[in-house]
This record gives C-alpha cells, structure tokens and sequence, in this order.
C-alpha cells in the first residue's frame, strides 16, 4: 500500500494504492503562478486522497506508516518533503524508476492506468 505523487504535469497527480490494487486518483493544483511547487497545495491534494479513501463506511487500514512515494520524474527540495511529512502525516519516500524504462516515459502514470485497466476486469 502507498500513494504515489506525481508532480511532473500539471495537474498534480496522487495514486492510492492499496493492497496490491490502485483504488483512487486524484488531480489537483500544486504550482505556484511562479511555477514553483506549494508545499500547501500539495499537502491538501494528498489530505483529501486520504481522507477519501478512509471515510466511513470504508474499512480500509490505511495508517500512519503507509508511504507516500514521490515520482522519480520530480524531486522536493529535503525541506518541503520535511514539511509534507509533518503535514500529511505518512512518511515519503522516492519511487526508483523500474529497470530498463527509458527516461522519456512517464513510468507511474503508465503503472497506474494499467493497474487500473487491469482491475476492471
């Protein structure tokens, strides 16, 4: 189980994942009109992702400890990654590119549509 953030495009986008199976997406506002990415911004799209998905009468055990993986294809300075931690409440962590994934392609995106395919059937 994690969330994945993808924060490459605008929009933003989150990835919940749980137990094997992605379960919701979400896209929302992160950037500044500078360009830069806000901390605040980005701690609500993941809040409400959260929340969502626990909301009764959802039975989901998603706690504290499930990560939140942010996408190789951006990195948050140590600072806002701190402060997202602390305002989220889920530790991150940096999702790796898988092997031989060329640069080029946007890899969480690609895994989660198919993991979303795929639970359609």
């Amino acid at each position: 189980s994690c969330v994945i953030l993808d924060l490459a495009g605008e929009p933003a986008e989150a990835f919940l994942i749980d137990a094997n199976l992605p379960r919701l997406w979400h896209s929302f506002k992160a950037k500044l009109a500078t360009g830069r990415d806000d901390v605040s911004a980005v701690a609500a799209g993941l809040r409400t992702v959260i929340n969502f998905y626990k909301r009764p009468p959802s039975t989901a055990a998603f706690g504290p400890d499930v990560p939140v993986l942010i996408s190789g294809d951006h990195s948050l300075p140590s600072k806002a990654v701190a402060t997202l931690e602390h305002l989220v409440g889920h530790p991150f962590g940096v999702l790796s590119a898988p092997a031989r994934v060329p640069a080029e392609i946007r890899h969480g995106t690609y895994l989660a549509c198919l993991g979303l395919i795929m639970r359609r059937r």
